[in-house]
């Protein structure tokens, strides 16, 4: 029940400003190119802090954040865990292929900074790197969730907020995506978990090892 509420909730959060985005609402893009001029500024003046987050943004690429989910999913295995491993690999591996998708059916180009620090193709709503690593911060959270206390609880919140915040804002700062772009990605990508999570329970009960009598 609770899943259904965060994937609810999440998921009508992203529509609205999907619509608004689709329907180029002017405070919302106002606030998104003053927004992402300010970051690019910060990245411009600042050398050492603009090479940070061109290699953090390498780091949280979607492809690598493939490869972390795929060794998870080889070390959950290992862990006589197959259930989780292949809920972990799908809930990534096809959420990392719907935001390509989305992004066609929004077709929104990425932003025009003047004196550019970086260069980039491709459209830019909502962020793949906000998206990806939403994924797998939020998959992680719903595999560690029964095991740890209450700070352990905290912790894996903070995660899911604070890694996917940061991936997107290393998006923002280098000009490769507007605010609403990285919400739009953490948004979603927890609202697609929370909807797979039902099927982490029915998976472990149907990849049970038999029981002898």
């Amino acid at each position: 029940m609770r899943a259904r509420r965060v994937a609810l909730g999440t998921g009508v959060c992203f529509a609205v400003i999907a619509v608004l985005v689709r329907t180029e609402f002017s405070p919302l893009l106002d606030l998104d190119r003053d927004v992402t001029r300010s970051a690019v500024d910060l990245a411009r003046d600042h050398e050492t802090y603009r090479d940070a987050m061109k290699t953090a943004t390498w780091l949280l690429h979607s492809q690598l954040v493939l490869l972390y989910a795929a060794v998870v999913a080889l070390g959950l295995a290992d862990a006589r865990r197959p259930a989780a491993a292949v809920w972990l690999a799908a809930v990534v591996g096809v959420g990392t292929v719907v935001n390509p998708v989305l992004k066609v059916l929004f077709d929104r180009e990425r932003p025009v900074v003047p004196e550019p620090v970086d260069t980039f193709s491709g459209l830019s709503f909502p962020s793949g790197h906000a998206a990806s690593a939403g994924l797998i911060c939020a998959a992680l959270a719903v595999l560690l969730w029964p095991r740890p206390g209450r700070v352990g609880h905290v912790a894996l919140v903070t995660g899911v907020a604070v890694i996917p915040l940061l991936s997107g804002w290393t998006r923002l700062t280098l000009g490769a995506h507007f605010l609403s772009d990285v919400v739009a990605g953490v948004l979603w990508s927890v609202a697609w978990v929370a909807a797979w999570q039902p099927a982490l329970p029915a998976l472990e009960r149907r990849l049970a090892p038999p029981r002898w009598r």
